[in-house]
């Protein structure tokens, strides 16, 4: 038997941080029999310093190998994290590269840390990492209609990576990584004030950035920041433009996730500015090509898109009488924020057919009479008689 062999006879059979600490650096320098001996070992071990091992040399990993890593996602993460913490510069490409095909949003941090890494090939991996991060965010995060998160996990995941890109737009000026920034808008409410303060700037580059390349990164992911563009002077021309040019389904839904900007005045006078959007034509004929979450919202959107106020009460008679419930209860309700004469004629029809807003109908019909009522007779009040007519009070 070598010496070779002896040495690595003794450490398959020790299986202490120490031992597995010098598999791990052996490994990166193995021959390819002795590199997959060693990595065999390592498998077998659930300690730190055994995965931090394989996934910071992972590119060297037959594919066979590579598989078994892989199937043990827990243990894969621990290496990540510790490869990341504390790794060379090649540990935390590879470390980085994994996180990118197995996105794991609690770690997103460690990938906002490694775009301050002096390795530009580091830097990049990192921005891909957060990249992946993100669209399984996105895409993984059950929400409601308003895009609001559902489960306590997902909220977590959801926080995490705003966190990160939190650090990573503050950083900016240091990593300089463009799609960074791009990612940032994707997140623009949760980041708030920490985005629009840096793209106000005097000078700023982030600024410069996302002018130069938001018609480039044109898709219903920045539907948000456009939105919140709108309210914005300085970005509401470019915002108009953009939103101006969608006119796909997916580009309406996207928008509709953020129907709860419609309770905030400061947002929808911004909205006015968008007139006749080609994507709200993507509904169909009676909101027939969406869901019905999303057509209980579309009627509210109608009294703050850039229509005047006739257009708007066409629009809600005609969905007023939709046979699906949420469009015709949406739309009654839209007439009655609207709070014009002519959508008042609507309603008074409304409360006089049956249907199961009829008593919201006849409440705001009554409502808008009396005060009409005491409007038109302000020095004198109704007073009961025992036969029960009414007459007015003298004065």
């Amino acid at each position: 038997m070598s010496r070779v062999e002896r040495i690595y006879k003794w450490l398959a059979g020790d299986t202490s941080p120490g031992a597995n600490r010098v598999l791990a650096a052996a490994l990166e320098h193995a021959e390819p029999d002795y590199a997959r001996q060693i990595a065999e070992l390592l498998l077998d071990r659930r300690h730190e310093t055994a995965w931090v091992g394989l996934v910071s040399n992972c590119d060297s990993l037959p594919r066979d190998l590579l598989e078994r890593v892989n199937a043990k996602p827990d243990l894969v993460r621990i290496g990540i994290a510790a490869a990341l913490r504390g790794g060379s510069a090649h540990a935390k490409e590879n470390a980085l590269g994994m996180l990118a095909r197995r996105p794991c949003p609690d770690l997103s941090y460690l990938a906002s840390d490694a775009l301050l890494e002096s390795s530009q090939t580091v830097r990049v991996a990192a921005t891909q990492a957060l990249w992946s991060c993100a669209e399984y965010v996105l895409d993984n995060t059950p929400a409601d209609q308003f895009g609001r998160c559902r489960s306590p996990e997902s909220a977590a995941r959801y926080a995490a990576l705003v966190a990160a890109l939190r650090e990573a737009l503050a950083t900016f000026d240091r990593h300089q990584q463009v799609k960074v920034i791009e990612l940032c808008l994707w997140f623009a409410r949760e980041l708030g004030d920490a985005l629009w303060q840096r793209l106000s700037e005097p000078r700023s580059q982030i600024s410069h950035v996302v002018q130069q390349h938001l018609k480039l990164w044109d898709g219903p992911r920045l539907a948000g920041f456009l939105l919140l563009a709108l309210a914005r002077r300085d970005w509401r021309s470019a915002a108009c433009e953009q939103l101006g040019s969608w006119s796909e389904k997916e580009d309406l839904i996207a928008i509709l996730r953020h129907s709860d900007l419609l309770a905030y005045p400061q947002m929808t006078r911004g909205f006015r500015f968008m007139k006749n959007p080609a994507w709200l034509g993507t509904a169909g004929p009676g909101l027939t090509h969406l869901t019905a979450a999303a057509r209980a919202v579309v009627p509210l959107w109608i009294c703050h898109l850039g229509f005047n106020d006739g257009q708007r009460v066409r629009c809600l008679l005609r969905w007023q009488t939709s046979l699906y419930p949420e469009v015709h209860r949406a739309s009654v309700y839209a007439l009655a924020h609207l709070n014009t004469p002519a959508a008042l004629q609507i309603l008074t029809v409304v409360a006089t057919n049956p249907g199961s807003m009829r008593q919201f109908a006849t409440w705001y019909v009554a409502g808008k009479l009396e005060g009409a009522s005491e409007t038109q007779r302000p020095t004198s009040r109704p007073v009961v008689e025992p036969t029960g007519e009414l007459r007015p009070e003298t004065p």
